[in-house]
């Protein structure tokens, strides 16, 4: 996909100028599977959004285990590993699959705003929209039982339990391999297939 054709179909963007000047400074990146994209303590120099593929955010605990943290999969999710624009990352963003992503310079995104307000909008709403992602999912894992988290996992990224590893949705929803692996039997059971 190319980057006018992104702004356009995703973004909704119309401006000329716009679209010109985003031409000039974007990029289309492919990352291949397994590719980390920025890790812990790096600065992330682009404000990323998904066109294809799969991401992963996870960090490491206190006892050295990988905690899947976020997914990424969607058209247009917002790839970033914090929230701020100069922050440094919280989280090791890893590509699941082959993925292409659309990267806006952060050294450009203060200038372009300022001349094209739209733009400003436009990031803003996606910060907006991955912030309550985000939030919803910490609130959903915090306050369900095991039994709701997964049931609430499978109503909010129905693709995802037969694209992702189950120790890394395990480690997402805050279960045990072992329990996801009862709640998945639970669920077969309940729906008659197994």
């Amino acid at each position: 996909m190319d980057i006018r054709q992104f702004c356009v179909e995703f973004f909704g963007i119309q401006d000329r100028g716009l679209l010109d000047d985003l031409e000039r400074v974007c990029r289309v990146r492919r990352v291949p599977k397994g590719g980390v994209l920025v890790q812990i303590g790096e600065k992330q120099s682009e404000a990323t959004f998904l066109i294809s593929g799969l991401f992963r955010g996870y960090y490491v605990d206190s006892e050295g285990k990988e905690v899947t943290d976020c997914f990424a999969y969607r058209r247009g999710d917002f790839v970033m590993c914090c929230y701020s624009m100069d922050d440094m990352a919280h989280i090791t963003l890893e590509a699941l699959e082959e993925s292409e992503i659309f990267c806006i310079p952060i050294q450009e995104i203060d200038r372009l705003m300022e001349r094209y307000p739209e733009l400003g909008r436009i990031i803003c709403g996606q910060l907006t929209r991955a912030l309550k992602i985000h939030w919803n999912s910490k609130v959903a894992l915090t306050r369900l039982s095991a039994t709701e988290r997964y049931q609430w996992f499978l109503q909010t990224y129905p693709e995802l339990i037969h694209l992702v590893k189950k120790k890394h949705v395990a480690s997402f929803l805050n279960l045990t391999p072992q329990t996801l692996s009862q709640q998945r039997r639970n669920e077969k059971q309940q729906v008659g297939v197994g």
